[in-house]
């Protein structure tokens, strides 16, 4: 399989306490020919002093942010440094397993696809298992998604072709926001990889760990940003709910 180019986007606010295993677990990868953006968004804790390690590594394109500008606009200017003919997303919290590039691409390769996501674990602050997520769509869908959010960002390998022209937009769940978009409006040829691939860490400072803000954003996300009719957003937020709360139980 050709070596083409995997940009890695990976913004960081104050991330000290868990940064080292999420690069770490980048430049670990089994596939090689890759770009890892650290945006670092106005950290004021040690986390610039945590990258300085690894600033000599050949792979890692560092992006010092004067201020804070918001996990959103740190993203996209990820997007607009990325070179790569992939984009993917992992956050300073977050951790991936060796091969996961290498079994994503080899799948998006073969079956000519332009998106993937993959099974993953949720971990507690001391990587301690708490659940794996592997109950999902084999094939993502508007009309599925809309319904509840079974790709977070950390497992998505997509075609910067896709992607180029879009953008994250502030919203409280960026991501969620950026995909309804996405599949709403270009031709998203997706499937899951049936494989646990990335580990999600759940901790008290994560945006899974406040429920209640969560509901309250895909809320204003299906009125707002869809224009759902007061009826189908009620229909579609009490699925999102259930299915957030069955994620979540463990």
């Amino acid at each position: 399989m050709n070596q083409d180019l995997v940009s890695v986007i990976m913004p960081v606010f104050n991330g000290e306490r868990f940064l080292k295993d999420a690069i770490e677990s980048v430049l670990g990868q089994t596939y090689k020919n890759i770009e890892l953006l650290i945006i670092n968004d106005g950290s004021t804790d040690y986390t610039n002093e945590i990258i300085s390690n690894f600033k000599s590594n050949k792979f890692i394109v560092y992006i010092d942010l004067n201020e804070n500008v918001g996990v959103a606009e740190a993203r996209n200017i990820g997007l607009r440094h990325a070179k790569g003919k992939y984009i993917a997303f992992i956050d300073s919290d977050d951790i991936w397993c060796a091969n996961k590039l290498d079994i994503q691409l080899c799948q998006m390769k073969q079956k000519n696809l332009n998106y993937s996501f993959s099974y993953y674990k949720l971990i507690d602050e001391n990587k301690n298992l708490l659940k794996i997520v592997n109950k999902i769509p084999s094939k993502a869908t508007y009309q599925s998604l809309i319904k509840r959010n079974y790709i977070p960002m950390l497992t998505v390998v997509v075609s910067s072709e896709l992607i180029r022209n879009y953008r994250f937009n502030s919203v409280g769940h960026e991501d969620y926001a950026l995909w309804l978009e996405l599949f709403r409006t270009q031709n998203v040829r997706a499937e899951a990889c049936g494989q646990v691939l990335a580990k999600y860490r759940v901790h008290d400072s994560s945006i899974s760990a406040n429920k209640i803000k969560s509901a309250r954003w895909v809320w204003h996300l299906y009125r707002e940003q869809e224009k759902m009719s007061f009826m189908s957003a009620c229909i579609n937020w009490m699925c999102y709910v259930w299915y957030g709360i069955k994620k979540h139980s463990y």
